[in-house]
């Protein structure tokens, strides 16, 4: 009988070592790589951030943007009738008087004025949205990780959170709006130039649009793209030099007593090359676009300039709107090459309120503080300290049981005194 009952103890044995193997090998691995999203930034990171900030103000600033470029662009082409209207009238003898230089200089003036105020109140709704959405951003990351259960800090460095709090949060609080400000600007600038060219040239340049339009579209898409993913690298690149700062700071006196000093110097090294390498890659992008978009702003020129011989003689367009599509047509290089710069920029930072966004959303908060419906009833609140723990069985994690069918009794007025080994908790 004995004999019998032996296989059935080494089937035991052999199932227990390979469970305890198995929890091995998942503690081994217990630390999550980082996440990084992968492609465009989503649509609803966008919305969110504007959404968050007041949607309404949002799309003041945008509107008021367009306003105030269209009465920019109305002044140039103001001055360009005035010069027009008083070479005419010198030509013909009877140069303007001062009334009417007075009104064409007033008229000028308004829609300078106009633009300066539409700037202002720009600059007033997208510093009011800023505020609001960085301060309910930063709430919502705080009540995540404030609420996050220990087994949240078991597989996640601190230095991945320091990173949200700290570079990303800067990024929000800083560099995003005045990117997105810059963006928005820079697109209506863009937009507006090809408007007044168009309008300058009686519509001819309309026949080059099309080709110039589609390459600019193939250009910035692989700029965006590439762009974006390495600003998510660089992001990434960040958290190990946050984690290893922070373990320095708290293990310094260990380190130095086990004399590895130069081991974490060198991971710490390490670590600023691999961020320092994605930075000067970001870099390179730059450049990458800088080239290609003047080559487009120089046959942008190119076009106008030879429009501007071809008509010389037949008078098709006026000699004032020539030189504005002319100056427009120059100043257009500067607009393409800043604006998908900036719209690359926009959706690179855009990237770091989807990494908050991602923690506001992800982490399974513990159970809230107070569940009202499990409070007792009015009057029947306990008379006394007495405390009963009925069959509790607890564990780490995913791992085995540390405490079984655990049932205790505290009595009013007892001390209870619990032991266990270092670490235990």
């Amino acid at each position: 009988e004995e004999d019998s009952n032996k296989p059935e103890e080494k089937k035991n044995m052999d199932s227990t070592d390979q469970e305890k193997a198995d929890q091995k090998k998942a503690g081994e691995r217990l630390v999550k790589d980082e996440e990084r999203e992968k492609g465009e930034v989503a649509g609803d990171a966008y919305i969110r951030y504007a959404k968050a900030g007041g949607i309404c103000l949002a799309l003041l600033c945008i509107c008021i943007q367009g306003i105030g470029r269209s009465f920019e662009i109305t002044a140039t082409f103001w001055l360009a009738i005035w010069s027009e209207d008083m070479l005419s009238a010198a030509q013909s003898g009877n140069p303007f008087t001062k009334d009417e230089t007075s009104r064409y200089a007033g008229i000028y003036a308004l829609f300078g004025v106009l633009g300066v105020f539409g700037l202002g109140f720009r600059g007033i709704f997208l510093a009011t949205h800023r505020l609001h959405a960085s301060k309910k951003i930063h709430d919502g990351i705080t009540d995540a990780i404030l609420r996050a259960p220990v087994a949240f800090f078991d597989v996640t460095p601190i230095g991945r959170v320091l990173n949200r709090f700290a570079a990303d949060m800067d990024k929000l609080d800083l560099e995003l709006t005045q990117t997105i400000s810059q963006g928005i600007s820079t697109t209506f600038n863009v937009l507006g130039a090809i408007g007044a060219i168009i309008v300058s040239t009686k519509g001819t340049f309309l026949i080059p649009l099309v080709p110039l339009g589609y390459m600019y579209y193939l250009v910035q898409k692989w700029f965006r793209k590439t762009s974006t993913e390495l600003q998510r690298v660089t992001s990434v690149a960040n958290s190990p030099i946050f984690a290893d700062f922070s373990q320095t700071l708290s293990g310094t006196s260990t380190i130095r007593a086990y004399g590895v000093q130069t081991g974490f110097f060198e991971k710490c090294k390490q670590s600023f090359d691999n961020m320092n390498a994605s930075y000067m890659l970001v870099q390179l992008v730059n450049y990458w676009l800088s080239l290609r978009l003047d080559v487009m702003g120089g046959l942008i020129a190119a076009f106008v300039g030879a429009v501007a011989l071809g008509t010389l003689d037949s008078g098709l367009i006026p000699a004032g709107y020539l030189g504005l599509a002319l100056s427009y047509s120059i100043e257009m290089t500067t607009y393409l090459k800043f604006g998908v710069q900036m719209l690359a920029r926009m959706e690179a930072d855009m990237s770091s309120v989807e990494r908050i966004l991602y923690y506001t959303d992800n982490i399974e908060p513990e159970a809230p503080d107070r569940i009202p419906d499990q409070d007792p009833a009015e009057g029947e609140w306990p008379s006394k300290g007495e405390i009963q723990l009925a069959h509790a069985s607890m564990r780490y994690r995913d791992g085995p049981l540390v405490l079984k069918d655990l049932s205790f009794t505290v009595k009013p007025g007892e001390k209870v005194g619990v032991c266990g080994r270092t670490g235990s908790g």
